[in-house]
């Protein structure tokens, strides 16, 4: 057997394009079974250089790369800034203390940064982000059918059981929420609480994530009455000022979290506000959209061209749909 371990090191240099093939091949002899020390070492470097591997040297990626991306890519949401990245940074910091996975809430109308967001977190974790297989993306319009409701629980309940059992680091991200029927999560709750073992399997290392509009109208009121009538800058706001309300009103709208165990059981640990966007924002989305499609100097006539397209609500100065129709506007000013 010993002839085998040398074997297998050796082909390491000349066969390197199939040492894919050989170390899945003296999986089946069982490395570990050799009592070979550094066979966790080879495979970091050698099959996990090619392939994506769920291990918890390689996950999270680069997890300090979000909280550079919050800083300098997300416009208008100092509240997610200042909040969101401690969370995350502190589920990976405790994961093997941890006593249930992470479960957060983002709320905001469209065009905020929810989905945006949620991208830059699947970068952070995954070497391959949102094309990870560890990432696991569920759209409300495929789950809105009321009369499935039941299908539809056993779907995502066991979607989420095949997720953990390929990679316990696993990212679910639920997004258009409130697009689903009612009830359509309270078979994962058990799985979302805390001693989250369950038949074996082990749900306290993933993130979850549930996107939603609902909350977008009631905070557009909330920090409009901070901000014009008790006279609060905008970066004064806080996570409390806005946390009940997204709770109650994620709650008692139609969608998936209406009536939900998941808020009953108060298994959702962080409820995070995108506020709605101002001009400046506004400004900020564009600008960054020009400097994506290759222009680096961009003029405040360049700006404007843009701005005008987009609508403005007349008593708030509220963006209507935030940073979200900004892109195709800019693409078209880029090559026109």
């Amino acid at each position: 057997m010993r002839w085998v371990k040398y074997y297998i090191v050796l082909l390491i240099i000349p066969f390197g394009s199939v040492l894919c093939e050989i170390l899945t091949a003296s999986a089946v002899i069982g490395l570990s079974a050799l009592g070979y020390k550094y066979s966790d070492k080879i495979y970091l470097n050698t099959y996990c250089k090619k392939f994506e591997c769920c291990h918890p040297d390689l996950i999270p990626h680069n997890i300090l790369a979000l909280q550079d991306k919050l800083d300098t890519k997300l416009f208008g949401q100092h509240i997610i800034q200042e909040k969101l990245f401690k969370a995350i940074a502190s589920h990976y910091e405790t994961i093997e203390k941890s006593k249930k996975p992470l479960v957060m809430t983002f709320h905001g109308s469209q065009g905020t940064g929810k989905n945006y967001v949620a991208t830059m977190i699947a970068e952070a974790i995954f070497k391959e982000g949102t094309n990870s297989k560890f990432f696991h993306l569920f759209h409300g319009s495929q789950y809105d059918n009321v009369d499935r409701t039941n299908e539809h629980k056993d779907s995502i309940r066991q979607e989420i059981y095949n997720g953990v059992d390929k990679c316990a680091y696993s990212l679910f991200v639920f997004d258009e929420v409130d697009k689903m029927p009612p009830g359509v999560f309270d078979s994962i709750t058990a799985l979302l609480d805390h001693h989250s073992l369950i038949k074996g399997k082990d749900f306290k290392k993933s993130i979850f994530l549930f996107l939603t509009n609902h909350g977008g109208e009631e905070m557009t009121f909330v920090l409009h009455q901070l901000t014009a009538k008790k006279g609060l800058y905008r970066h004064e706001t806080k996570l409390h000022h806005f946390e009940e309300i997204m709770k109650v009103g994620v709650y008692n709208k139609e969608g998936g979290l209406k009536d939900s165990n998941l808020i009953k059981s108060a298994v959702i640990d962080f409820y995070f506000p995108f506020l709605p966007l101002e001009e400046p924002h506004i400004t900020q989305c564009i600008i960054e959209e020009f400097r994506f499609c290759g222009k680096n100097e961009v003029s405040q006539q360049m700006i404007d061209e843009v701005l005008h397209q987009i609508g403005f609500n007349s008593i708030t100065k509220y963006a209507h749909t935030g940073c979200k129709t900004i892109y195709p506007k800019v693409q078209t000013e880029c090559y026109s």
